[in-house]
């Protein structure tokens, strides 16, 4: 039987254009085997976000912002250990579903729940139209995908209200996740 294995690595470069906008330089390296063959490809990808408009419209809370540095901590939600992957992954798509509206005024359970954590960049969107995506990270065979800020640029990648990310963690809180940080360099 042949079987093709191949490795990806990103490397994202980030600048700002002359009218405030952000600039993505999105360059995939894809190398393995397939078919015995070795094979090594090169995928080059550039994004631009413009600017959101007035500082008034930036601050709006539906519009995405605040680029992440690249040593920052991230977080990840961890399913409960009789979960399978699965189970796991219908989970966190029942949560995403059950989160809207989003309630902004969370009570004081809510937030002792949230333990001090900012949601936002669990949840993203391509435009403001989009069905909004989990964020996710690969764990290991038992876990699979689990919600996480690992791959985010964004403190805020989506144009959803921020209670709609806030509702998505907390019904994944009540399912049993727990949070676990985690430094950017692991």
């Amino acid at each position: 039987m042949l079987a093709s294995a191949l490795a990806y690595k990103y490397d994202r470069l980030y600048s700002q254009a002359s009218d405030g906008a952000l600039i993505v330089e999105e360059t995939m390296h894809t190398a393995g085997v397939i078919f015995l063959i070795p094979s090594s490809f090169k995928e080059k990808e550039w994004y631009r976000f413009p600017s959101a408009g007035t500082p008034a419209e930036d601050n709006a809370p539906s519009a995405p912002g605040g680029v992440l540095q690249a040593d920052s901590d991230y977080t990840r939600l961890l399913p409960p250990e009789h979960l399978e992957r699965g189970e796991s992954e219908k989970t966190i798509y029942t949560c995403l579903d059950l989160a809207y509206p989003g309630v902004d005024d969370l009570t004081t359970g809510e937030q002792t729940l949230l333990a001090g954590h900012s949601t936002q960049a669990f949840l993203a969107q391509l435009t403001p139209d989009d069905k909004p995506s989990p964020n996710t990270e690969w764990l290991n065979r038992k876990q699979g995908y689990v919600p996480s800020t690992r791959q985010a640029r964004l403190r805020k990648p989506h144009w959803l209200q921020p209670g709609v990310s806030d509702q998505y963690a907390l019904c994944l809180l009540d399912a049993g996740y727990t949070w676990q940080d985690v430094a950017a360099t692991e």
